[in-house]
């Protein structure tokens, strides 16, 4: 079985889990002729929490497409999967159709988040073409205080470090990063085998 093709799209960006005055609170400064230069280097920091550990920081709608239906499940990136806005696909004619909520059931309660068909349900058949299923959800934790606080230590160091060292060696770089590795395994979502 070859493994299918797909995109993930960021729709709506999660809120910053942290403000600049956090950071600059976290970082012990007082001045503010740095403050834009500090929100920049929060929202890297965040959107690199996000992609090393595959997660989700805050709520955040994302679309998912797919060639077709996977055999079995279609597993979410991006956890916590919140809700499932919709599922819809093209049919053998062209046509573009939205999958009933009651031919499905959203397992919220999985890492990654993930759908599977109904109990005596099957995955409708789709056209043979690029993106035929598209599914949109919302995924990321309610509130910037569920973020997991190690994963909020996480984007604090990420910050604090793009801050103190603008420019650096790669020996120096390699050395803090053991730590931020270690610190980071604990939170990233592993995906097993083939993602469908």
């Amino acid at each position: 079985m070859h493994p299918i093709p797909w995109n993930l799209t960021v729709t709506t960006a999660p809120a910053a889990v942290f403000t600049a005055d956090d950071v600059k609170k976290h970082l012990r400064i007082d001045e503010d002729d740095e403050d834009s230069l500090i929100a920049d280097y929060l929202e890297a920091a965040e959107r690199q929490v996000e992609t090393e550990l595959a997660i989700g920081l805050l709520a955040q709608t994302l679309v998912l497409r797919l060639d077709c239906f996977p055999a079995r499940r279609i597993r979410l990136p991006r956890p916590p999967l919140t809700s499932v806005t919709s599922i819809t696909y093209t049919d053998n004619d062209g046509t573009s159709q939205t999958l009933a909520t009651s031919e499905y059931t959203a397992n919220t309660f999985t890492t990654p988040g993930e759908i599977v068909e109904a109990w005596g349900k099957s995955w409708p058949t789709t056209r043979d073409i690029p993106n035929a299923v598209v599914v949109t959800y919302v995924a990321g934790y309610a509130k910037p205080e569920d973020v997991p606080q190690m994963v909020r230590h996480l984007i604090l160091m990420a910050t604090g470090d793009k801050y103190w060292h603008r420019e650096r060696s790669m020996v120096e770089i390699v050395r803090e990063q053991e730590a931020y590795a270690a610190m980071e395994a604990n939170h990233r979502c592993y995906w097993e085998g083939e993602q469908y």
